[in-house]
């Protein structure tokens, strides 16, 4: 009946392993968690599904309520959500610096099986008797999550709330400030994002955390890069650079190369920029940072897509498609499918560029990224005008101009 109790505190299931670090030590010993959950299995109460080599378990809803209220019954909620909210600070804390290397798809998948389990503690966080800093604690370990499987608005709305309460430490402040700079700028609110990103930089400055103020140099630099800032983004481009090449930081280093490859792009210096891109491929397949080998294999889809060479800049959109996919990547994926729609718009196939371009449209939606919602309006407003059908062209167009106004693109 305890364990019962005390796994309702669980929001989409939760694993054995989750289950002896929330429930044992009050009434349950973590010896017996296994053997607890398996008596509850054979009564039905509790539902075990095989989910790759180990096995998750849930409860029913009704059953998860009713367990509730007999565990406010006997007075032990408070403490069990309690537990529940370090175990998800621990797990995501644990998960933070794996989501930039080798494990970040594997990492990635499980934060997203247990996402439920994080809304749920951040809900409590608020309550919690340790106070704001662990609800700060869990939105800044989870903002890259969130950046990278496209929960930019959910993401956005835990760290403002979380941003307004008072009591915080510096060091948990600054990373959720450059965290919530870069969802806020790719939710469209570059004014926001940039007054988060340099509020970061300065306490990040003053704390000596080098490789943080690298990481919210970087947001400004695409930041200003998107509005037409070039100067001053190759500034913080570089800025970041030589903080990364000094303290050995080769996670941000590629990603700068990656951003100065896309102004050298911009201003068609196109073997300088195939050479950024390059070196940032090289560095991320050396250290396994999947995520930057699949935008920089898309940055070189790019620039063969603009020579013309058609064959080349498919095969970089599908190699870096693969990847985003395994890793859920939803941002790149949207970027690798309106390639793939522009390198068929170019050879005259208008109905698979649509099909490409109306996927990539989707995705950009689902997520919030108004400024390659842009782009895949105007790419469909393309595409019919080459099909003969104007009046379609003329909607799409003018529906991305209004956007690209809203945005002041």
């Amino acid at each position: 009946r305890l364990m019962l109790m005390q796994t309702s505190v669980f929001a989409g299931g939760w694993t054995v392993s989750a289950a002896e670090a929330v429930c044992a030590g009050d009434g349950v010993e973590h010896w017996e968690a296994l053997d607890l959950l398996t008596a509850l299995v054979d009564k039905s109460l509790v539902a075990a599904e095989p989910v790759g080599d180990g096995t998750r378990y849930r409860l029913l809803e009704t059953v998860r309520q009713y367990a509730q209220e007999c565990l406010r019954g006997v007075g032990g909620a408070e403490r069990m959500r309690d537990r529940h909210l370090a175990w998800c600070i621990a797990l995501a804390e644990e998960a933070e610096p794996q989501l930039r290397g080798p494990e970040q798809g594997a990492w990635l998948t499980r934060l997203e099986t247990e996402h439920d389990n994080m809304r749920a503690a951040l809900a409590w966080g608020g309550e919690a008797a340790a106070g704001p800093d662990s609800a700060m604690r869990l939105v800044g370990a989870l903002w890259r999550f969130w950046y990278v499987r496209g929960h930019w608005s959910e993401g956005r709305g835990h760290m403002e709330v979380a941003l307004a309460r008072d009591g915080t430490g510096r060091e948990t402040q600054s990373r959720m400030l450059g965290g919530l700079g870069f969802l806020v700028h790719s939710l469209g609110d570059s004014a926001a994002g940039r007054a988060y990103l340099e509020q970061a930089v300065a306490i990040n400055r003053e704390l000596g955390n080098y490789s943080k103020v690298a990481s919210n140099l970087i947001g400004l630099g695409f930041l200003t890069f998107s509005h037409g800032q070039v100067a001053a983004a190759r500034s913080f481009f570089e800025q970041s650079l030589a903080i990364c090449r000094e303290i050995g930081d080769r996670s941000n280093e590629l990603i700068n190369l990656n951003g100065l490859g896309n102004i050298a792009c911009e201003q068609g210096e196109v073997e300088a920029a195939r050479s950024h891109f390059v070196q940032a491929l090289t560095i991320s397949r050396e250290i396994g940072e999947r995520r930057g080998e699949a935008g920089n294999l898309s940055n070189l889809g790019n620039i063969a897509r603009d020579l013309g060479e058609s064959a080349a800049a498919r095969s970089w959109y599908q190699q870096s498609l693969t990847i985003t996919r395994e890793i859920g990547e939803r941002w790149i994926e949207a970027a690798n499918l309106n390639g793939l729609g522009s390198v068929a718009y170019g050879q005259g196939n208008c109905a698979e560029a649509r099909i490409h371009v109306e996927q990539s449209l989707a995705i950009t939606r689902e997520i919030g990224d108004r400024s390659k919602e842009v782009w895949n309006l105007s790419d469909l407003g393309q595409i019919s005008r080459l099909e003969g059908d104007l009046v379609e062209a003329r909607v799409f167009c003018v529906q991305s101009l209004t956007l690209a106004n809203q945005l002041g693109e």
